[in-house]
């Protein structure tokens, strides 16, 4: 019997949308213009839901300060793929996202992860 991936990830959009909170992910648009002047196409905002982790690292790089990061789990649901090259707007203000992955044990991704630029 093989593992039910579909159903782990309506259990983590469900905690998701359970324990987070709506958020929105500005993603950048279709470049407009001659190739060598092209200017960026209007931004395209998808209602997300999330969870807002702050993660304290220490002794990481071989330093001994202390670190904060923000990282937020993002629900994989209606074709939502979080990339570097986005934002995402929480309680109004607008984030950077430094890097993002997908959780994937299996052939489907269960969340992502993301982590913002502070």
């Amino acid at each position: 019997m093989a593992f039910d991936y579909e159903a782990s990830r309506a259990t983590a959009t469900r905690l998701i949308e359970a324990f987070g909170k709506g958020a929105t992910l500005r993603q950048p648009g279709a470049r407009t213009g001659p190739e060598w002047d092209s200017a960026p196409g209007t931004p395209i905002d998808v209602e997300i839901e999330v969870v807002d982790l702050n993660i304290a690292e220490k002794d990481r790089g071989a330093s001994l300060a202390i670190t904060t990061s923000r990282e937020l789990l993002i629900a994989a649901k209606d074709g939502v793929r979080p990339a570097k090259a986005d934002k995402v707007v929480i309680d109004g203000t607008e984030h950077e996202i430094e890097e993002s992955w997908p959780f994937a044990p299996g052939p489907v991704t269960v969340f992502y992860q993301a982590r913002l630029k502070s």
